[in-house]
């Protein structure tokens, strides 16, 4: 391979698959997204779920930039805040010589994690490159517990609604567009036009209500 070559979606899989399997603390290695889907393009990241013993998560991620690093240099690399979901951490990396839509999504779960993100009917069936025991396995999505965050999560919108769409209604009054919009964010609406449209409302919640939810269990 020349330097100049790019690094392909199957090279890159396959070299941190031989890196992390052999490894005791690690025990399954799957993609989610567009894979699972069947819609892998040219403007497809990767997207890893790795599951490692609990006390093991931070050499997971290092064993993993390893095998990165082992093709290229890591050109950028941008660790999440803390995600919603306990024993899930996240980290997305830039390669050198990948192309700039090929970003690796690598999400490292504990063991003990009660998120898997493997429900099939979100997920659909995810491609596991390992799974090293039972312990990892898909199972049906708990529909009692996903209509109680659905209604969690309508709650939570009315009251944020409640409390700062004034906010985005003032700085529109004083002509301060950016503050404006930065309030549709804090608000989870999607744009302050929509705001004027007052028996929308209920209907963009309901919609962003299913979508945050929807990704509660895609990551």
């Amino acid at each position: 391979m020349t330097r100049e070559s790019k690094l392909d979606r199957n090279t890159i899989l396959r070299t941190v698959v031989d890196s992390v399997k052999p490894l005791d603390y690690v025990h399954a290695l799957w993609e989610g997204g567009a894979a699972v889907f069947r819609r892998i393009d040219e403007w497809s990241d990767i997207d890893l779920y790795l599951v490692a013993d609990d006390d093991k998560s931070d050499q997971a991620f290092l064993a993993v930039e390893k095998a990165l690093r082992s093709l290229c240099s890591i050109t950028q690399k941008y660790r999440t805040p803390q995600l919603p979901w306990p024993g899930v951490t996240q980290a997305f990396y830039r390669l050198e010589r990948a192309d700039k839509y090929l970003l690796i999504d690598l999400a490292v779960l504990k063991l003990s994690s009660p998120d898997k993100f493997l429900e099939p009917e979100i997920h659909g069936n995810n491609v596991f490159h390992f799974n090293k025991s039972d312990k990892i396995k898909s199972v049906p999505l708990d529909t009692k517990v996903f209509a109680e965050k659905l209604h969690h999560r309508l709650k939570e919108l009315q009251a944020r609604f409640d409390m700062f769409n004034v906010f985005i209604q003032t700085e529109i009054n004083r002509g301060n567009t950016l503050e404006a919009f930065h309030f549709t964010t804090t608000s989870r609406l999607p744009s302050s036009w929509r705001l004027c449209a007052s028996s929308m409302v209920p209907f963009i919640m309901i919609l962003d209500c299913v979508t945050y939810t929807m990704n509660s269990h895609t990551r």
